[in-house]
């Protein structure tokens, strides 16, 4: 059975360090992916990368079930898991939104993305893909690639906005 791990914090230096790609497509991943997604929940997270549990590798965890108030206006995101991701296309469109951090605690930060972005992604099973995100998804997509460089919010400029948008990501 899965357990949550610890959530490592900012200024930790492996929060800045290049995660290496995901080599071996087996049980052991498949069990760090189960427990990442125990210490993403537990969080009360959207997404969770490796790197933020201590694991300098690429692979991320996301999902995201809206709270009863907001059923209306957000969409659902089911389990997504994302290995060895590169954006290979991105929108002109962009949004600010504020978005926090697990692994930053008590910062809220307004960043500005693209609306949307195709991944190439790697499955579980070491299937390679190409898939589309837009909205909340593409945004959870970025901010977690993101640790997978070394990037943290604190890095990008606090652009003011008037939105009351915002996300812990």
């Amino acid at each position: 059975m899965a357990k949550p791990l610890s959530i490592i914090k900012y200024p930790d230096p492996i929060l800045r360090r290049k995660a290496k790609p995901v080599v071996r497509f087996n049980s052991d991943l498949n069990h760090l992916i189960d427990e990442m997604l125990v210490t993403m929940r537990r969080a009360e997270g959207v997404g969770l990368a490796a790197p933020q549990i201590g694991k300098s590798i690429q692979l991320i965890v996301i999902e995201y079930t809206p709270a009863p108030d907001e059923a209306d206006t957000i969409k659902p995101i089911p389990t997504t898991i994302l290995i060895n991701p590169k954006i290979v296309q991105s929108s002109e469109a962009l949004s600010l939104i504020e978005e926090g951090c697990l692994s930053v605690p008590g910062q809220d930060i307004n960043i500005l993305r693209p609306d949307s972005v195709k991944i190439e992604n790697t499955r579980p099973n070491g299937e390679k893909y190409i898939f589309s995100a837009d909205g909340l998804l593409a945004r959870i997509c970025q901010h977690e690639m993101d640790h997978l460089i070394g990037k943290l919010i604190v890095d990008y400029p606090n652009i003011s906005s008037s939105k009351e948008n915002s996300a812990i990501l």
